[in-house]
Order: structure tokens, then C-alpha cells, then sequence
């Protein structure tokens, strides 16, 4: 044998791989698989370790300008930023932006990006949709929790409804509304008449073991009717009477209001027991959160999608707030993120407020003052419990990271810089540019213990796709 100082290397040569990276691991432990203790705002696509998500400024499309909500110190944080739209003075609809701050006043923000107008809402705001009437007039649609109004730009905001509402949607140019028990309904093309008549509005009482009804969501050719403990898909073509109600299997916890995305042609939502898919006549559940504590002040709980990507916040049961990120077409991607206040699907968005400025998730964004990409593991020992050595590590892939190692015999600090960092697609995919574009870098460690502790700092555009330690099994 040879010595290593006063210890004797019992084996020499020792190499670990690890070729997959993770926040989540659901599949039976197997070789190769490096299992964070910590993860934050990273992305694990086909195994990688990479940066993930961050925010763009949303920009208005009149004017190459971003808007900045007001502060915190008066208003707090927004409780949900949202997209409207609005007719310009020269007869043309465009998209403009809004919020609700922590204090319950909603900003609306003309295309030029100045305030429009100044509500002062009492009540929680669920949702806010955009009716176009045939002659171009735009009315904006506040589905809060204790009314509905209709705003038209001016200075003329009215109350078209009043109860314990849960949620809204357009659907068939007809405006549906939940309350408690019951499903209203408008007169087509007149959606702030409610009316009951035969061609014209009316309403669906439910009284059941499912609850109340917490949401309402359109998809397709149908309405998604989610109660407190069950679902429920109306068809509404024609006249009301000839609605049809179908129910759907679903055994889960409480729903959670405000999670419920539309995901391609299908609905994820959150409930205390985890996150679902809804296929339109089933229920699955994604393996990666078998439970969810989720506070019991439901309203706080938000969700969109990006891609395949469905992100959730929340409020815990210990009060902390938590962002969370799943993918839809992988469950052993996913994990947390920074904290996404106002988070809303929107114009087709993932929208929210990042430092006061309202923005949307994207794969090339930047992340909020004060946050790193980070993967951290706290006990590595390599598949032995005997005294190691560490010589060196080797990463394989693009960009730059730094890695701390710390182990019995210290800690040591190394930088990377595998090449260029990789290109985002336009559709959110990687692009490494061919084989030649993937870098690998081999440093020094000089370390001793019997299991090591390891912590990634990716910068942005990183991605890392192996890691090789090469190390020295150590005899008494």
C-alpha cells in the first residue's frame, strides 16, 4: 500500500459519477444520482443541473417601457398582478397591465404605462377577465370575493353582482360566476345581465357532499366547475336548460382555490394532499408532494404554468412563504424557488411582481436582488463509509459555477468555466449548439473525510451534466 501522509491508501484510483442531477427523487435509488438536501431556483431537464427560471420585465406594447408597481412600505406586495385589455384613442386593442397590492388597492395601467386608474377594493380579487362587445367596447371584469364589477376605462366603475363569490369565467359569450353553492350565468353577448329568462341568464344550485363550489375554469369546449371536495364538467351550448353536468372522479383533499392552470388541453390543480393533473375525465396526482401545508387562509395560494412547467405559492403552516416548481412532464423535476409574489396566469403568462417591478417567468430571466442558483448536498460519501480522499473533481457542461467542498480535513472553494453558457430556445428547450459546445474542466481538491459536503452556485445559462470526484479510499 501507499501512505498518504500517516494514513495508507487502501484503494487507489477511485472514481464516483454522477451523470444525474435532482431536488425530488420519487424512482428507487440507483447509481449516478446526485440528490440535493437543498435546492433553489435550478431546473433538472433530462437530468442536468442547471439555472432555472427567472424574471423578465413586462414590457407594454405600446411603449418600450417596464412598469413599477408602488412600494411596500405602503401598499405591500401584490396579492396578484394581471394582464387587460383596452381600446386605444385610434380604435385598436391592446394588452395592458395591473395589480392588487397587499392592502387591497388595484392599479390598471394604460398602455403607456401610467396609472389609469385607482380602486380601492375592500375585498380579495380572484380574477380578472376582458369582455369585448361587438361594437369594440372593452369592459373589464373584477370577480372579487364579495362582488363583481365592470370597469370601462373612464372613471365608471359598477357593481354588477353581489355574494360570497368564488371565481368567474367567459365562456360562449356568456359570463359565468360562482357563489357558494350556486352557478350564475349571463345572457349571451350581454354579460352584465343576469337576469333570468329562457334565451338569457339564469342559474345551477348544487347542495351536496362536495362543499362549495372554490373555482370555476373554461377549457375547450366545456366549464370545469372545482368544489371544495369534488369536479364537475358542464357542457353550456344553447339555452340553459340544455346544460349538461357531468361529474368527475376525484378522492383528494380540499382544493385550493387560486391554483387551478390551464396546462395545454389540460387543468393542474393544489390541494392539501398534493398537486393534480385533470385530463378532463380523470384525476392524477404528481408523485413529487405527497402533502402540501398549505395554511388554512386558502386565498394567499396562487399557481400559472409555463410550458410544461407548473409553478405554485403558498403560505405554510409555520406562516413561511414558499415557491415551488413542477414538471408536468417529468416528476423528478422540480423544486423550490424565490418567492413569487402576485403569481397569475395571465395573456398567456406567468406573471408576478419581482422588486416592485411587474414581470413574467421565463428560462433567459434574471433572478431577484439577493438570490443565487443553488444546489447544495450534505452528506456525499461516494456509496463507502471509509476515510476518503478527494484529489479532484471534473464537471462536464457549459457556463460557469463555482463548487465548495468541505470535508474532515477543511474547505476548499473552485471556480469553473466550462464554455459558453447555453442558448434558450425560443420554446424554453436547450440548445447546446452541437457536441463541441460542451466543456469539461478537471481541478484540485486535496481533501480528507469520511463524507463530504458539496454546494453548487450556478450562474446564469449554466449547465452541468456530470460530475466525476476522483479519490483515494484511506487504511488506518
Amino acid at each position: 500500500m501507499k501512505t498518504l501522509g500517516k494514513r495508507l491508501i487502501k484503494r487507489a484510483g477511485k472514481v464516483a459519477v454522477y451523470d444525474r442531477f435532482c431536488a425530488v427523487d420519487i424512482q428507487p435509488h440507483r447509481e449516478g444520482v446526485l440528490l440535493a438536501t437543498a435546492a433553489r431556483n435550478c431546473d433538472f431537464e433530462k437530468g442536468a443541473l442547471r439555472s432555472g427560471f427567472g424574471a423578465k420585465a413586462y414590457y407594454l406594447e405600446s411603449d418600450d417601457e417596464k412598469v413599477i408597481g408602488p412600494g411596500s412600505t405602503m401598499y405591500g406586495h401584490p396579492k396578484i398582478v394581471f394582464t387587460t385589455k383596452m381600446r386605444t384613442n385610434d380604435g385598436l386593442i391592446k394588452r395592458t397591465v395591473g395589480a392588487q397590492t397587499g392592502i387591497n388597492r388595484i392599479f390598471v395601467y394604460d398602455i403607456d404605462g401610467q396609472v389609469k386608474r385607482h380602486l380601492a377594493m375592500p375585498q380579495t380579487l380572484l380574477k380578472t377577465l376582458s369582455y369585448v362587445y361587438p361594437d369594440g367596447t372593452v369592459k373589464m371584469i373584477f370577480c372579487c370575493t364579495d362582488q363583481l364589477f365592470f370597469y370601462d376605462f373612464t372613471n365608471k366603475v359598477t357593481n354588477i353582482l353581489s355574494g360570497s363569490l368564488t371565481g368567474a369565467c367567459l365562456f360562449h359569450e356568456r359570463l359565468f360566476v360562482a357563489d357558494k353553492n350556486t352557478l350564475k350565468y349571463s345572457k349571451p353577448m350581454d354579460v352584465g345581465n343576469f337576469e333570468k329568462s329562457l334565451n338569457g341568464g339564469g342559474e345551477i344550485s348544487f347542495e351536496d357532499e362536495r362543499g362549495e363550489i372554490v373555482w370555476i375554469e373554461s377549457l375547450g369546449e366545456c366549464i370545469y366547475v372545482f368544489f371544495q371536495y369534488g369536479i364537475a364538467r358542464l357542457t353550456a351550448d344553447g339555452e340553459g336548460s340544455e346544460f349538461k353536468l357531468i361529474d368527475i372522479p376525484y378522492n383528494g383533499e380540499r382544493i385550493i382555490p387560486r391554483t387551478v392552470c390551464v396546462y395545454e388541453n389540460k387543468l393542474v390543480f393544489a390541494s392539501h394532499e398534493g398537486i393534480f393533473v385533470l385530463d378532463g375525465k380523470k384525476c392524477s396526482k404528481i408523485k413529487q408532494f405527497k402533502y402540501l401545508p398549505i395554511k388554512d387562509s386558502t386565498l394567499t395560494a396562487c399557481a400559472a404554468c409555463v410550458g410544461n412547467r407548473y409553478f405554485l405559492y403558498y403560505v405554510d403552516s409555520t406562516g413561511k412563504k414558499r415557491s415551488v416548481c413542477v414538471d408536468l412532464e417529468d416528476e423528478n423535476n422540480g423544486g423550490e424557488y424565490f418567492i413569487l409574489y402576485g403569481l397569475n396566469q395571465s395573456g398567456g403568462k406567468a406573471l408576478f411582481s419581482c422588486d416592485y417591478v411587474y414581470s413574467y417567468l421565463d428560462r433567459a430571466g434574471d433572478l431577484p436582488k439577493g438570490e443565487q442558483y443553488l444546489f447544495q448536498v450534505e452528506r456525499c460519501d461516494f456509496g463507502s463509509k471509509e476515510e476518503k480522499a478527494v484529489r479532484y473533481i471534473a464537471l462536464e457542461g457549459v457556463g460557469n459555477c463555482s463548487v465548495t467542498v468541505k470535508g474532515r480535513s477543511g474547505t476548499r472553494t473552485l471556480s469553473f468555466e466550462l464554455g459558453q453558457p447555453v442558448v434558450i430556445s425560443k420554446n424554453g428547450g436547450l440548445n447546446f449548439n452541437g457536441s463541441d459546445a460542451i466543456g469539461c474542466e478537471r481541478e484540485l481538491v486535496g481533501l480528507k473525510g469520511r463524507e463530504f459536503f458539496f454546494e453548487f452556485v450556478l450562474q446564469k445559462g449554466c449547465v452541468i451534466r456530470k460530475m466525476t470526484v476522483e479519490y483515494d479510499e484511506l487504511g488506518v
